[in-house]
């Protein structure tokens, strides 16, 4: 694996980065080579890239055209992989809905996302859920569950900004309930649909930690009272499972030339910047990363608590709460039992003198004067 990550594409000295060796945001600086999925082949290309003019003739009156010939080594899919993947094993057991390689990996997530007042103290002014069942090999099998969107009352004005990019503005929500008026029968509805007995809800969000300083910067609640959801980024997911893509934002970047995962990877779009469509783009590209690297459990990654902590994936029982086995050190316990007491030895009493006490020898001698005289 380390030696195919040699040949990544990053080829064009013209973009590399002297410091990095390698192209702005390029996987091998960012996810260790034995974490890509799945095994990967160097395909190498040739591409003609125009470098500018030359002499001049009858033929060509302004200079001839001068192109430079770039060879690119792409990683892609092991051509052996991909044709194991098209069918299982003769005697390999049929994936149920909810099923997967490791039980102790639901394949049903929820992917939610949030569209907010703006980057400064972002509160939500829309959240959209989508609850997905990840156990078919492809894309199009994908089967949603439930799903559910809502406009909020964020509590503060909707920056210029953030209204230029959804179109989300003040009027639209100052009748809308806040985030805290609707949290409970929200978490209440991800119970019912994510929620596989005997493990916590599984949230996906493209750009995860944005999402989870949001909802908690809306609600007035400690971090101790949030639910024990298990939190995964799908950019994370995406990078670790494509690597190399020249954006891994959903949508495209005009203004930088980048195209996003949605033209990268062909997924079926839902309206951009709007929380229930980029909800869907997501599912879409749940479902291509599916189809690519196999189980949910082969390429789910490591999921992480509200804070940002990883936390482990054993399964719990039905019916009690799910404490994240990172954050199990800030919980309040019951204290331990204290060692009893050793007591301290104290020094022997003074052993008091038997016979008469000196009061009684001067009570005598005065008796004996009284009666001399």
């Amino acid at each position: 694996m380390t030696a195919l990550l040699t040949f990544c594409a990053c080829i064009d000295p013209r973009r590399i980065n002297s410091a990095t060796g390698h192209y702005p945001g390029c996987p091998d600086s960012i996810i260790p080579p034995d974490q890509l999925l799945p095994p990967w082949e160097v395909v190498t290309t040739e591409e003609r890239v125009y470098a500018g003019k030359g002499a001049r003739s009858e033929r060509h009156p302004d200079g001839k055209p001068i192109f430079d010939v770039i060879q690119r080594a792409n990683l892609v899919p092991g051509r052996a992989w991909s044709e194991a993947r098209k069918a299982p094993a003769p005697d390999a057991p049929v994936a149920t809905a909810g099923d997967s390689a490791d039980d102790s990996a639901p394949s049903i997530v929820c992917v939610l996302d949030t569209e907010t007042t703006g980057l400064t103290d972002p509160r939500v002014c829309e959240i959209a859920l989508c609850v997905v069942d990840l156990s078919p090999s492809s894309p199009g099998e994908l089967k949603i569950i439930a799903r559910h969107a809502k406009l909020l009352n964020p509590g503060k004005a909707i920056e210029p900004s953030a209204v230029r990019v959804h179109g989300i503005r003040d009027e639209d929500v100052r009748d809308c309930p806040t985030l805290a008026d609707v949290w409970e029968k929200l978490v209440a509805w991800v119970e019912k649909y994510a929620t596989r007995p005997g493990h916590p809800p599984q949230i996906v969000a493209h750009n995860a930690a944005y999402d989870r300083r949001a909802i908690s910067s809306s609600l007035p609640l400690l971090p101790g009272e949030l639910p024990a959801w298990h939190w995964r980024c799908s950019v994370a997911l995406a990078k670790r499972v494509t690597p190399g893509l020249p954006s891994y934002s959903l949508h495209d970047d005009p203004s930088r030339s980048k195209v996003g995962l949605a033209t990268s990877l062909g997924l079926t779009k839902g309206e951009s910047h709007r929380a229930m469509g980029d909800v869907l783009t997501t599912v879409s590209l749940l479902g291509a990363l599916r189809a690519r690297a196999g189980v949910w459990s082969a390429w789910r990654g490591e999921a992480v608590s509200w804070s940002g902590k990883a936390v482990a994936e054993a399964s719990v029982q039905a019916g009690k709460p799910v404490q994240p086995a990172a954050e199990a050190a800030t919980a309040p316990t019951k204290p331990a039992a204290l060692p009893a007491p050793v007591s301290k030895q104290r020094k022997p009493a003074r052993a008091i003198p038997q016979g008469p006490s000196p009061f009684d020898l001067l009570q005598e001698t005065a008796s004996e004067k009284r009666n001399a005289s």
